[in-house]
C-alpha cells in the first residue's frame, strides 16, 4: 500500500511543475494566558521570529520521514517609533526553502509593521508589503492583529486575538523558488518534494504554522 502511494504521488509530481499565483486568507481567533502588555511586547520584537519553533516549518512524505520545506533565516527590524503605546517599524524578512543555497531564490520581503493602543484594553498590530521595496516571491502580504484584555468571552485574565493574514503569491518567483528547491534531489526524490513543496505549503501551511508557534509561546 505504501508503494502504491508513492506511486500516485510520484506520478503526479512528475506533471510539469508550475507554478499559479495563489491567494490565501487565513483567519485565527482564540484566547490566551498573557497580559495584553505581553502581547504587545511579543509580536513587536520582529528580530525573535526567526528564533521561534515555528520559523522552521517540515512536513512527513511518505518514505522519506520529515523533510524541512521552509526556514526563516533572518527577521531584522528598524523602527521609527518604539514606545509602550506604538511602534512603527519596517521588517526584513527572508526565508530558506529546503536544499537551496542560492541566496537569489530565497524568498524574501519587506514589510512596513505598525501597532497602536486605542485603550488600555485594546490594541490593533498591522503589517503590508512594501511593494515598492525589493520582494521575491510574494505579490502582497497584509496582516491584522486585534488583542483585547479581558475579553467576556475569554476566561478570567486571558486576552483575546483574532488575525487574519492576506498573501498572494507571484505565480514566475514560485516557480523559479520549487525549481531550485528540487533540482538537486535526483530523478526520484526531486519530483516528490517538488509534489508537496506547493504553494499551499508555502503560504498557508507555513504561516498558520508560524502564527500558531508565536500564539502558543506568550
Amino acid at each position: 500500500m505504501k508503494f502504491e502511494k508513492l506511486l500516485m504521488i510520484l506520478s503526479l509530481a512528475l506533471a510539469p511543475n508550475l507554478a499559479f499565483a495563489v491567494n490565501v486568507t487565513v483567519d485565527d481567533s482564540r484566547c490566551v494566558d498573557a497580559t495584553i502588555s505581553r502581547a504587545h511586547e511579543f509580536i513587536t520584537n520582529y528580530d525573535n521570529y526567526s528564533k521561534l519553533p515555528g520559523a522552521r516549518f517540515e512536513k512527513s512524505v511518505p518514505g522519506f520521514g520529515t523533510m524541512p520545506m521552509l526556514t526563516m533565516v533572518k527577521s531584522q527590524s528598524r523602527f521609527t517609533a518604539q514606545t509602550a503605546a506604538q511602534t512603527d517599524a519596517l521588517v526584513w524578512v527572508v526565508l530558506q526553502p529546503t536544499n537551496v543555497t542560492d541566496s537569489k531564490v530565497y524568498p524574501r520581503f519587506l514589510i512596513h509593521c505598525t501597532s497602536a493602543f486605542d485603550s488600555a484594553a485594546h490594541f490593533t498590530h498591522a503589517c503590508n508589503l512594501a511593494n515598492e521595496k525589493q520582494h521575491f516571491g510574494l505579490a502582497n502580504f497584509t496582516s491584522t492583529l486585534q488583542v483585547t484584555a479581558n475579553a467576556d468571552d475569554c476566561a478570567a485574565g486571558q486576552s483575546r486575538l483574532i488575525y487574519r493574514l492576506i498573501l498572494e503569491s507571484n505565480a514566475g518567483e514560485v516557480t523559479q523558488i520549487k525549481k531550485a528547491a528540487t533540482s538537486l534531489l535526483g530523478p526520484i526524490i526531486g519530483p516528490i518534494v517538488a509534489y508537496f513543496f506547493n504553494e499551499e505549503t508555502f503560504f498557508r501551511s507555513y504561516y498558520v504554522n508560524f502564527y500558531d508557534s508565536w500564539a502558543k509561546a506568550l
